[in-house]
């Protein structure tokens, strides 16, 4: 994509540099010339609509959307959730969980927006410290295979239990120190849809089996097996699995 700057914007942002940019977007870092806020600004063939998209402190704050096409947003600092376990060394429950119920507390509050996110994977959940994770809007149209639940790969619109799935996958990685299924994006993708899933506690047995249950209803191929929304999922994290398990949690 050409990633020069819209003159149209210039007047009220100045561009800094690129922070990243791909086939189909580009970031640029900005500061606003009025205030001197340090902002983000993001072109993408079809932005989530900016009124659409609520306020949480884990999900990035949109400020302004100048043409339909362009996100202004804020500017942070973080590590990949992607990043954040080293491969084959997964986080402890403890450590883990400040990690994945702000995430999905974020979700519950897009999905209570009517907003379904569509695009919930490892690179666009940004990781300021142990327990403030910031999920990123999602790139219409570019889902990681590895991101995207079994009935999306077959054409399904994005919805919010394909968001469960998705935050199960970012849960399988940082509980087990590695990623459900691996491998190029054609042969992941007939993993995904033919190949059983390895139990969680097979790869790390320190696992509650009830942390592992509700790790395998998030991941389940059937849509009516699996948490409905991130509100649901969130609730059995909280109320089941971790009261069961005998974690407490905030």
């Amino acid at each position: 994509m050409d990633d020069s700057f819209p003159p149209s914007l210039l007047p009220r942002y100045r561009p800094d540099w690129v922070i990243g940019r791909g086939r189909s977007s580009v970031v640029w870092a900005v500061t606003e010339r009025a205030g001197g806020a340090a902002l983000a600004l993001k072109r993408l063939p079809l932005a989530v609509m900016a009124q659409a998209w609520p306020r949480h402190p884990h999900l990035v704050a949109i400020q302004d959307q100048p043409r339909w096409e362009m996100l202004v947003m804020e500017r942070i600092r973080g590590i990949a959730l992607r990043d954040w376990p080293a491969p084959g060394h997964p986080l402890p429950v403890e450590a883990a969980l400040p990690l994945l119920l702000p995430l999905l507390d974020a979700l519950r509050v897009l999905h209570e927006a009517g907003v379904a996110h569509g695009g919930v994977h490892g690179g666009n959940v940004l990781v300021r410290g142990p327990a403030d994770p910031i999920l990123l809007e999602p790139e219409t149209g570019r889902v990681p295979v590895l991101g995207a639940a079994p009935e999306v790969l077959c054409g399904e619109a994005p919805h919010p239990g394909g968001d469960v799935w998705a935050v199960g996958v970012l849960a399988y990685l940082l509980l087990t120190g590695q990623a459900p299924w691996a491998g190029a994006p054609d042969a992941m993708r007939e993993m995904i849809l033919e190949e059983p899933l390895i139990p969680p506690r097979q790869v790390n047995d320190a696992l509650p089996p009830a942390l592992e249950e509700w790790l395998l209803r998030c991941l389940a191929r059937s849509v009516a097996r699996r948490f409905g929304d991130a509100g649901e999922a969130l609730h059995a994290l909280r109320a089941g699995a971790l009261r069961e398990a005998g974690l407490g949690v905030a």
